[in-house]
């Protein structure tokens, strides 16, 4: 995984995409605040290997090309405070309202 020191303190910027896999075009569209730097890490992940960021990190992975499958898994935590914003067809948004497929784990 790659992850850009930092983003995760420049508040939500309404940019990037998190089903592209194209790193490049992303990387060009998005627009950092002023003064901000884009310096990007890598952390190589062992197999079964877990990363626990911030939802506002700019984070991703090259694309695969040893001769093994990569398999992830993506877990988004929530409060009860997020609401669907309407006419929003993004996964994520559009199953808000469904604890099964978004359960709230804990109330603030």
């Amino acid at each position: 995984m790659r992850f850009v020191l930092g983003s995760h303190r420049w508040g939500f910027l309404g940019q990037g995409d998190f089903f592209s896999s194209d790193q490049e075009t992303l990387r060009a569209r998005i627009e950092i605040p002023p003064g901000e730097n884009w310096e990007e890490i890598s952390a190589l992940l062992p197999a079964g290997g877990v990363s626990l960021h911030h939802c506002l990190t700019f984070h991703g992975s090259e694309a695969n090309i040893s001769d093994q499958v990569r398999c992830s898994l993506a877990v988004h935590l929530r409060d009860e405070r997020a609401e669907p914003i309407l006419d929003n067809e993004n996964y994520y948004v559009s199953h808000l309202d469904d604890m099964k497929y978004s359960p709230m784990i804990y109330e603030v």
